[in-house]
């Protein structure tokens, strides 16, 4: 055997078992149970995971999100670079969330298109991402001057109608924070924001909302009386980590701040001139933990305690808090949900039309061209399970237009073989050798093949640098699988024919 050949012979065996074996987390992974992902031990499930060809949205279900960023508050400067600001913000906050390909990418001056495949807690996803996330540390007021406050704003009621019913009866106070029940937080909303209750309160000072608790099956959320005035911003927040375990609860959840350098030193004057009182973690006007300052801190390490909230809830804030605030409001204005179900029923879909395709062209390669029609087929099914393994080894995602873009590579990667064949057809009809003819046949056929190719695969790139989403997904897999057909059709064919024609006595083959 020359050695050329063996070399051929060595490179595709190697192409070959290569794609099997990537393809063999694939297959390893999408055959699995749930008892059996349960019972695999974490880290290998994730190694799995991530050499296994990924799913698009709208092949393993998830959820499609367009945002509007608002920036009527901004002004002209603001507004300049607002929405890649919040594109970037929100993209980190997506990478820190966990979820595999994400896709965020922005949609004309003011608008973000967020695709999420595989989110299962659709809720929580979209609160991560539209949260502003202003954070702020806020000195709060004392108790006696809001019970002041609160009984001079039920005497001016009483004044101007004496069967008005004061707001006292409607908030509790424990010794340490005042507290409203589910049944009042309407009506003491809506007069926190009168005109009436905002003459009484000192100039500076407003009153938020924290956050709910529910101890013992009672639900109840705190009142806290706060300077407007922020001491400092989350833009001194250097690492936020979520935990559990706070000073008063080995099980509390918590979410441990460690500051910028600049901000150590001013967190160290605010907390020494503010010992003994309470200064409160504000996100977004409400009001997440508010700690008593035990002493000056220097180190700027410091701690937001969560109550009763879980661990995915500090984890989320965590996020929120390393991503950034968000320049400006977002609002969703559309959202569309994928189920698994749908994209199960895609993913069925997809493989039949795959298959039925396949086995068509198959059909009539091998009833055509006998056995030389075999030899395409073969070169067709290495094909498909080639392009499959590289698309998988590059972490691509398939969608459901990717599936189209495989069945119109499976009917077009037999147009090499096609031509090839017939130009050794007319080769041999001129009298030429088997092996005289097939030589010439691939050298004839060689340029047309490449023109071919090569002018279909610009209008894959062409399609890929243009196009978004669904378009993007066809144009990858149209061009990956351009690049694999040329090479199963050009060299493994060639390959399988020299193998066969190699004996000189071979006078004859069925083409």
């Amino acid at each position: 055997m020359r050695t050329g050949m063996k070399w051929r012979i060595l490179i595709v065996l190697v192409v070959i078992v290569l794609a099997l074996v990537q393809l063999y987390y694939t297959f390893s992974y999408y055959t699995l149970t749930e008892e059996k992902k349960i019972t695999m031990a974490p880290n290998e499930l994730d190694r799995m995971k991530d050499k296994a060809l990924k799913l698009g949205l709208d092949l393993q279900g998830g959820m499609n999100i367009i945002l509007e960023v608002d920036k009527s508050n901004l002004s002209p400067e603001q507004s300049r670079g607002a929405v890649d600001r919040a594109l970037e913000i929100i993209r980190n906050r997506i990478d820190q969330f966990g979820v595999s390909e994400p896709r965020v990418e922005k949609m004309g001056e003011d608008r973000i298109s967020i695709k999420l495949p595989g989110v299962v807690d659709r809720q929580r996803a979209k609160d991560l991402i539209g949260k502003t996330a202003q954070l702020e540390f806020r000195i709060i007021g004392s108790n006696e001057r809001f019970q002041e406050i609160i009984s001079q704003y039920d005497e001016n009621a009483y004044k101007e109608d004496s069967l008005a019913m004061g707001i006292a009866g409607m908030i509790d106070f424990n010794g340490y924070d005042f507290f409203v029940y589910p049944e009042n937080y309407a009506v003491i909303d809506s007069i926190i924001d009168t005109k009436a209750f905002k003459n009484i309160l000192p100039a500076g000072y407003t009153v938020l909302w924290g956050r709910e608790s529910d101890k013992e099956g009672i639900a109840k959320k705190p009142l806290f009386f706060i300077q407007k005035n922020a001491v400092l911003k989350g833009d001194a927040i250097l690492e936020a980590r979520a935990g559990t375990g706070t000073q008063n609860n080995p099980m509390g959840v918590k979410v441990d701040l460690v500051m910028t350098r600049d901000a150590r030193s001013q967190w160290a004057s605010i907390t020494g001139s503010n010992v003994g009182k309470r200064i409160a973690f504000v996100l977004d006007n409400r009001v997440m933990s508010a700690p008593v300052v035990q002493e000056r801190i220097p180190s700027g390490n410091t701690q937001i305690t969560m109550g009763n909230s879980t661990i995915e809830d500090a984890k989320d804030l965590s996020i929120i808090l390393k991503a950034g605030a968000l320049p400006a409001p977002v609002r969703i204005i559309e959202e569309r949900s994928v189920g698994p179900t749908l994209g199960s029923d895609s993913v069925k879909q997809g493989v039949k039309s795959i298959i039925w395709g396949l086995m068509l062209v198959l059909v009539f390669m091998g009833i055509y061209y006998f056995w030389s029609g075999f030899i395409a087929d073969f070169a067709l099914v290495l094909n498909l399970v080639i392009l499959l393994a590289v698309l998988s080894l590059f972490g691509a995602t398939l969608t459901l237009p990717g599936m189209a873009g495989i069945v119109l590579i499976i009917g077009t990667a037999v147009d090499a073989n096609v031509l090839i064949f017939e130009r050794i057809r007319e080769e041999m009809k001129y009298g030429k050798t088997v092996r005289t003819a097939i030589s010439s046949g691939y050298s004839k056929a060689f340029t047309a093949i490449l023109d071919a190719n090569v002018t279909t695969f610009i209008t894959a790139l062409i399609l890929y640098w243009f196009g978004t989403g669904p378009i993007k997904g066809f144009a990858i897999t149209l061009g990956i699988g351009i690049v694999v057909s040329f090479f199963t059709a050009i060299v493994v064919t060639r390959l399988v024919f020299d193998l066969l024609t190699r004996n000189k006595n071979v006078k004859k083959i069925r083409i």
